[in-house]
């Protein structure tokens, strides 16, 4: 059974590049436009594969879920530079830590022991990055709040990983 996944896998992959390659060479004599700004496909069809590899073995690698959902959500951010401007991540590279932080929240979902460790791990995440854009986004001198925040966050994740011993 285990072989069939691989080569079908395989397949899968081999079919996904001729026809990407066959769009992007349409591009390059006029046929088509606009198929390079499709590149963050790539890194969600990858978030995507490691979700199912998440779910295949049993939800037991938390790893997978985290980055699986990370590059999900990195590839809709760069979707989204990619049809408006990449310059709005100048403000936006706070997105990066809400990410990380709703991808260890998701993860959490499915973790035993340290559930509330991810859980308050990602929530403080969320909220550092929220911070970051409030702090940053009114006035770039009160850049201090974030390393309070940040200070916080230690403390919180410290109490809760005792807690889960």
């Amino acid at each position: 059974m285990a072989g069939r996944v691989v080569k079908g896998e395989f397949r899968l992959l081999a079919i996904l590049c001729v026809v990407v390659g066959i769009l992007l060479l349409l591009e390059q004599f006029h046929v088509l436009s606009g198929v390079h700004r499709l590149w963050p496909v790539f890194p969600a069809v990858v978030g995507a594969g490691l979700l199912v590899l998440f779910y295949q073995r049993g939800q037991q690698d938390l790893v997978l879920m985290g980055i699986g959902s990370f590059m999900i959500g990195v590839s809709s951010l760069f979707f989204l530079c990619n049809f408006t401007s990449w310059a709005i991540l100048l403000d936006a590279w706070p997105a990066f830590i809400i990410l990380v932080g709703l991808s260890s929240v998701a993860a959490s979902f499915y973790a035993k022991r340290v559930r509330s460790a991810m859980w308050i791990s990602g929530g403080s995440l969320v909220l550092l990055g929220l911070v970051f854009f409030v702090v940053f986004g009114v006035h770039p001198g009160l850049w201090p709040v974030s390393l309070i925040s940040f200070g916080i966050w230690i403390l919180a994740l410290t109490r809760a990983v005792r807690r889960a011993r």
